[in-house]
């Protein structure tokens, strides 16, 4: 029924619209131009094609515009643009306070390795000042126990040194024979040959060995690497750098008496 009432009504308004341009624009003068006659006519047409669409649209019972249709869509667009700008603000802000905190990370890390450094620095410089003074305390106590060690200790004998000694008898070295004797924290050879007495050193020039009287080759050898010398103690052959030092010897009653040239 409703139905029914709204068309016609609908009917009503339309018959009691003109039904050509000219009834409606006939209280317009006749002498006007045609150009004012032409925009009459268009505007008459758009209010008729528009009285037409809204009563369509009341008896479909749609009587939202299109223009109030679209604007939900446009008022959605807006609250996800702004959504979309506000986290893009947010964003933003948490970026800035990540970077604010990594570089107050980057900094609690350098202040930690500089931290780090210095005490370091200073434990090593506490180390070298102790050494330093362990050192100058060392040298202190010494200065001050050695005078203490020398009065309480006190200092060995020197031995006189040996410039004259009688070492064997003239028995003990037969003829063409030789002995060795210690004279002069040396140790000295004494030969007989053929009735005289030779003294010279027996320690060899070239690493030390003893060396010993050869009666078949009528020389002093060493057999430790073939050094020869001769009765003076003088260099034959062999690998000794120097001859043989030689000492004064001569007898005093039954003695051997060695002394230092």
């Amino acid at each position: 029924m409703g139905r029914n009432a709204a068309k016609y009504d609908n009917e009503v308004r339309l018959g009691d619209m003109p039904e050509s341009p000219s009834e409606f624009s006939g209280s317009i003068d006749s002498g006007s131009d045609e150009a004012t006659s032409f925009g009459m006519r268009r505007n008459f047409m758009g209010k008729v094609t528009k009285e037409a669409v809204r009563l369509s649209n009341s008896a479909t019972g749609d009587e939202t515009p299109k223009e109030q249709k679209a604007e939900p869509k446009e008022k959605n667009q807006v609250e996800k643009t702004s959504e979309t700008s506000s986290s893009g603000v947010f964003s933003r802000k948490s970026t800035s306070l990540n970077t604010t905190t990594m570089r107050l990370g980057n900094i609690d890390s350098n202040s930690s390795a500089v931290v780090s450094e210095t005490v370091e620095f200073r434990a090593e410089r506490r180390g070298f000042l102790e050494k330093i003074v362990a050192g100058m305390a060392t040298l202190l106590g010494i200065s001050v126990l050695y005078p203490v060690s020398q009065y309480v200790i006190p200092p060995a004998k020197k031995k006189a040194v040996e410039t004259q000694k009688a070492v064997g008898k003239v028995s003990e070295v037969p003829q063409d024979s030789g002995k060795i004797y210690r004279f002069a924290g040396d140790r000295v050879l004494v030969l007989n040959y053929k009735g005289e007495l030779k003294a010279m050193s027996a320690v060899c020039t070239h690493l030390g060995c003893l060396v010993q009287w050869r009666t078949d080759e009528q020389l002093v050898y060493c057999a430790c690497h073939g050094a020869r010398y001769t009765k003076e103690g003088e260099i034959i052959s062999g690998p000794q750098p120097a001859p043989l030092k030689p000492y004064g010897v001569h007898v005093e009653g039954d003695d051997i008496v060695l002394s230092v040239i």
